[in-house]
């Protein structure tokens, strides 16, 4: 599927309720009522008409500023130039991580080279920046962890080690589970074209590449993992936290319980500029808990920092398992809450309901929430109106 530019015309038709004639390519769509709220709807109906997911380094109010900006936003995900949001590596091991199979002693006995090393290194390096690494191979996890110990990767880099499998296709797909990622989202290596060739026949989303071992290899990595969280968080920590605490969630009957037993401790409080990174984050990647959609960029949050009229509320958590950060916040004027925004990491534990009485403490009981329905934010539609809070749907 491609995209023309009399079709984001029409969208924007839409959006902006005049009539497409009068949207010109360069005209600045600021002229014509385009707002955040607007540009969020924007981004949800090209998604939603197209079947892609806008990277969050493109969610720029710059880059919809007009119809040419738009377009030229846009060429990455289509054609040649279609380029897939990558959050996850899978790989075997055995030719892969290292030359020969490991725990036989023959001529082909297991051994790193350079080219080895080399991805190795690069996994590693994608492991800082927050991409997820997982190994799926028919190894026991003796031999695995074993030859790790002479690579640049040890087991704790990957968030996930499925060994001894009998098919892998399986054993992807759970590590595909684990990680809540759909397999468009992951990169699958193995040596051998016989599993290559049988792993894709069973996930057809999936990128899967052959280990070559040439110079291809990396670089054809480091190409399609362009679009790296800028942020450093360790989300391999943070997967293996995250997983401990739904070990206890499905033990507890209540978010009271639950929170007891893991020793939350919460704080809430107004944020400062040096939030400003935190929250345009939280804001660009959060959508189920996202009550109008709209995403902030660090200047703008920075500028509604400054604006007296306005305060930002930020809930910040910790438990007995790690340090969650700043996982929720809101975007107060007055008696109206603009936008409340929340981490799905913490959903089922009550922080919302917390952040919310601090800022009735603040204001008033007759506070007023925004609601805007995007598409992916109908687990929060009820929010205001279960809290008994008057909302108005934009």
């Amino acid at each position: 599927m491609m995209f023309s530019k009399d079709e984001i015309k029409s969208i924007l038709s839409d959006i902006l309720e005049c009539p497409a004639d009068e949207i010109t390519d360069e005209i600045p769509l600021s002229d014509l009522g385009y707002d955040s709220l607007k540009f969020i709807s924007t981004v949800v109906e090209i998604e939603s008409k197209y079947g892609i997911e806008v990277l969050d380094s493109d969610l720029l109010q710059d880059n919809f500023k007009d119809v040419l900006s738009i377009c030229e936003t846009l060429k990455k995900y289509f054609g040649e130039e279609k380029q897939k949001l990558y959050k996850c590596v899978i790989t075997d091991c055995d030719g892969v991580l290292w030359r020969g199979i490991s725990g036989e002693s023959s001529d082909d006995q297991a051994h790193t080279d350079e080219s080895t090393d080399e991805l190795c290194e690069l996994l590693r390096d994608f492991r800082g920046k927050g991409v997820l690494l997982a190994v799926c191979s028919k190894n026991e996890r003796e031999n695995i962890d074993s030859m790790l110990s002479l690579t640049s990767v040890s087991p704790d880099d990957f968030a996930v080690i499925e060994a001894d499998t009998p098919d892998k296709s399986d054993s992807i797909s759970y590590i595909l589970n684990e990680f809540g990622f759909p397999a468009d989202n992951a990169v699958y290596i193995d040596d051998s074209d016989a599993e290559i060739e049988y792993v894709k026949s069973r996930i057809s989303e999936l990128t899967v590449m052959k280990a070559d071992h040439s110079e291809n290899l990396t670089d054809k990595l480091r190409m399609m993992f362009t679009a790296l969280p800028v942020d450093a968080i360790d989300r391999t920590v943070k997967f293996r936290e995250q997983k401990e605490r739904e070990k206890v969630h499905r033990n507890t009957s209540s978010p009271e319980e639950y929170n007891l037993i893991l020793e939350t401790k919460i704080i809430c409080n107004k944020a400062v500029k040096g939030d400003a990174s935190r929250l345009s984050e939280l804001s660009q990647r959060a959508n189920r808990f996202n009550l109008t959609g709209a995403r902030y960029t660090e200047d703008e949050i920075v500028n509604i920092l400054i604006n007296r009229t306005y305060s930002i509320y930020k809930l910040c958590a910790e438990d007995k398992f790690g340090d969650m950060g700043l996982v929720a916040m809101a975007i107060v004027q007055g008696d109206i809450i603009e936008n409340f925004i929340m981490s799905c990491r913490v959903f089922g534990r009550g922080f919302e309901n917390e952040l919310l009485e601090r800022i009735k403490s603040d204001t008033s009981d007759s506070i007023t929430g925004l609601y805007h329905p995007t598409g992916k934010n109908d687990y929060c539609k009820d929010f205001y109106k279960n809290n008994g809070v008057r909302y108005e749907l934009l």
